[in-house]
């Protein structure tokens, strides 16, 4: 299979990386990165060590790939930045068979679709997790899932994604395929929204988080709050690996949901996932501009608009972005300054 990534970060790396072994990817971003990659190859740390991945060719003027053909687009980058990534590959929209995207949200959806077609669009959605080291090496800090749909079943389709599901778990990414494109990206961001609600406010990882009875129960209610949301846009959620929203909410009482999130974090302990944060919880650690409007904005703003009462997607939403604008606008270092962290 040949490959396209768009985004030079972490996670665009690591795929970019992974999928090298057994396929030709290429890596497109505007970021120095892209010299970095060229230069000195992409090294992973996982917890067996680290490994250095020298097949990959990144480059950042789509023009060089002008007469080239790719069975897959992967898009990683951050959601805010999806437009600049598109417009810049359109010289080449024709020359990609499938496109999926890893993103966070529901926007990158609608897109994926507006760029590729929804008749060569996947629905998708991911919880592998990666981040860089402070010697630019990319730590696979999360081994995650991924669960893939069509949009427009054809037999060509149909056998495409069951090649690319056999693909990623070639490479240990276990992908699942779902029946529902609309509710698998949604059931991705009610439970990275409740994540977010509690993670960027606490600042602290899942197993920290999940290990709390109290903050349990503040990201349960968030979970409730985000499926009501759902529902209200006509959405139908499901249970998917890992990501159970219907059981923690709705099939479970409170205890018994509280007593799955304990479990949860005791897993993440025995995985020495220590660190497993929910990316905007990192991004406001580096006081880097979040995805905020694309996640819990976006269930903010249809809870607003459906006139649903949701506190803690209410609370934690502008909470987060009276941070943002502190640190990106106003005092830069306040965080460091006021010993936040």
């Amino acid at each position: 299979m040949k490959i396209l990534i768009a985004g030079t970060g972490a996670l665009g790396m690591l795929f970019a990386a992974y999928l090298s072994e057994e396929h030709e990817v290429q890596l497109f971003g505007f970021s120095k990165n892209v010299d970095f990659i060229n230069n000195n190859g992409i090294k992973v740390l996982t917890p067996h060590g680290t490994k250095n991945y020298k097949n990959v060719r990144a480059f950042s003027n789509p023009k060089s790939i002008e007469n080239e053909k790719f069975d897959l687009l992967i898009t990683v980058v951050k959601s805010f930045a999806t437009k600049d990534y598109y417009d810049a590959l359109e010289s080449v929209r024709t020359n990609i068979s499938y496109a999926l995207s890893f993103q966070n949200g529901i926007k990158k959806e609608e897109e994926l679709i507006n760029f590729i077609g929804k008749d060569r669009a996947i629905s998708s959605a991911c919880t592998i997790g990666a981040t860089f080291t402070d010697k630019g090496v990319v730590n696979y800090t999360s081994p995650g899932s991924i669960w893939l749909s069509l949009y427009e079943k054809t037999n060509s389709s149909t056998k495409f994604l069951e090649d690319l599901s056999q693909t990623f778990a070639d490479i240990n990414f276990p992908a699942n395929i779902e029946s529902d494109p609309y509710g698998l990206v949604w059931n991705k961001l009610v439970f990275y929204s409740a994540g977010a609600a509690v993670g960027c406010l606490t600042l602290l990882p899942y197993h920290m988080i999940w290990s709390s009875n109290s903050l349990c129960k503040v990201f349960l209610d968030a979970l409730k709050e985000g499926k009501v949301i759902a529902e209200s846009e006509g959405i139908k959620l499901f249970d998917m690996k890992g990501l159970e929203v219907i059981s923690l909410t709705t099939s479970l009482s409170e205890d018994e949901a509280t007593e799955i999130l304990n479990g949860k974090a005791k897993q993440l302990e025995t995985k020495n996932l220590k660190d497993l944060r929910v990316s905007m919880s990192v991004d406001i650690l580096r006081q880097k501009k979040t995805e905020l409007e694309f996640t819990l904005g976006e269930l903010y703003h249809r809870g607003v608009k459906n006139k649903l009462i949701t506190p803690v997607i209410h609370t934690s939403y502008h909470v987060v972005k009276g941070l943002e604008e502190l640190y990106l606008n106003k005092e830069r270092n306040f965080l460091y300054k006021y010993r936040l962290i």
